[in-house]
């Protein structure tokens, strides 16, 4: 057993002691059609519950046809196209750049695609935005932010993920057994702590897994079926009650 699995039973069991339940979430991003990698993604745990950030400006109507029920659509940005100043850290909202027409093109485009599939759940390419672009999301018609540890900041209710599979800076590989366990055990720790009964978020994306993480993600969906205290949710569960209701348009 790895130290880091040795940490997450530990903190599981802290849980189950404070008579709590363990809830966490999965969200992949950057799905715009059919493929391979979406495949195999959809195949690794049926019936798992999964929020799938999905592009606007690129998706296609044929992966409408192949996403089962326990998907739920996200609205990825518009184009994943960076707009930030040469130099900083890439963002298709960075400060400055107000689009509230273009984030509302984005979730009407989805939804003619998916219909009620989609939420109203904006999560922003690269898990950043300014916060002059955030304060437009409801505007737009959004009611709930997905970010990043709860980055970028704004407005709206949260669903964010915590802990990320893939090392960005490290060769955009799998991060690591232990990486990954260890970081979710100290983020259900940080829940705990905080009395916070909102659900852990676990982030992939199929597009760029090799094949330790997809033999991670296997293992992690499965022990999070399987092991006592523990629940994989759905995200249009976990929508503030009140934040469901798309503004008109």
């Amino acid at each position: 057993m790895t130290a880091g699995q040795v940490a997450l039973d530990r903190e599981v069991d802290a849980w189950r002691a404070a008579g709590r339940e363990v809830t966490l979430w999965w969200r992949d991003d950057d799905a715009v059609e059919p493929s391979p990698a979406l495949s195999r993604l959809l195949d690794v745990r049926p019936g798992c519950p999964l929020g799938l950030a999905v592009i606007p400006a690129g998706a296609k109507a044929s992966l409408a046809g192949v996403l089962p029920d326990a998907v739920d659509v996200l609205v990825h940005g518009f184009a994943h196209a960076n707009h930030a100043a040469s130099g900083d850290r890439k963002s298709e909202y960075p400060a400055g750049r107000i689009a509230p027409l273009e984030m509302r093109e984005g979730r009407e485009r989805l939804e003619a695609l998916f219909g009620e599939r989609v939420l109203p759940v904006f999560v922003p390419p690269w898990n950043r935005m300014g916060e002059d672009a955030a304060a437009e999301l409801p505007a737009a018609g959004y009611r709930v932010l997905s970010g990043y540890r709860g980055r970028p900041e704004g407005p709206l209710p949260r669903l964010d993920t915590h802990v990320d599979l893939v090392d960005w800076r490290g060769g955009r590989r799998f991060a690591g057994v232990d990486t990954v366990l260890g970081a979710l055990a100290a983020a259900l720790a940080a829940r705990r702590s905080a009395l916070d009964s909102g659900p852990t978020g676990v982030l992939s994306h199929h597009l760029v897994h090799d094949a330790a993480a997809w033999r991670f993600l296997e293992r992690l969906l499965a022990w999070g079926e399987d092991t006592s205290g523990v629940r994989w949710v759905r995200a249009r569960d976990e929508i503030p009650a009140g934040a469901r209701t798309r503004e008109s348009t």
